[in-house]
């Protein structure tokens, strides 16, 4: 059964417990995603502020900040704010944990233990959805130059100016040079 992954997927794995980190990205990895790791939130700010990642799995305790404070960091930079950020915890394991987690800006919560298929299933899960809403809001902003360059071409009072806004929209709706 094909899992869905995306070989061309970077994931950030973000745990201070070495094991945990090792476990993950050798799950991630086998199932053919690139992998980078980060012991501390400091140093998954530093990576994201370096690498474009498609996904962080983020520990919810690090040693110098929480998981949370991570994410919203995250979430609250226009650079990284659509990246999915999946939340996984040993010790926080309740409900309101989870909750908590959820309304902070987290996309999925896991608790561990962790199961191999059910962490797979899960980031496929995020980065389809994260593919699909990257898709809609590029045809979003198409649409909206399309409707620009439709209100520019009807003004237009001359053969010159109409040729000059059409050519200039075309450009810029389809990302390409137009003559």
């Amino acid at each position: 059964m094909s899992n869905g992954s995306d070989p061309n997927a970077t994931v950030l794995v973000v745990d201070d417990s070495e094991g945990t980190r090792f476990v993950f990205s050798n799950w991630l990895r086998r199932a053919g995603y690139t992998v980078h790791e980060a012991a501390t939130g400091a140093e998954a700010l530093e990576l994201l502020a370096q690498i474009r990642f498609d996904i962080v799995l983020l520990d919810v305790n690090l040693p110098d900040m929480s998981g949370s404070d991570v994410c919203e960091e995250i979430k609250r930079t226009r650079r990284t704010a659509s990246i999915p950020v999946l939340h996984v915890s040993a010790t926080a394991v309740e409900a309101a944990d989870r909750t908590a987690g959820l309304y902070r800006g987290a996309d999925g919560y896991l608790t561990e233990p962790i199961e191999r298929d059910e962490l797979l299933a899960t980031v496929t899960s995020l980065l389809r959805y994260h593919e699909a809403r990257r898709i809609s809001e590029r045809s979003a902003a198409r649409l909206e130059q399309l409707h620009q360059t439709t209100l520019l071409v009807n003004a237009a009072t001359t053969v010159t100016e109409l040729i000059s806004f059409a050519s200039t929209g075309a450009a810029a709706i389809f990302s390409a040079p137009a003559l």
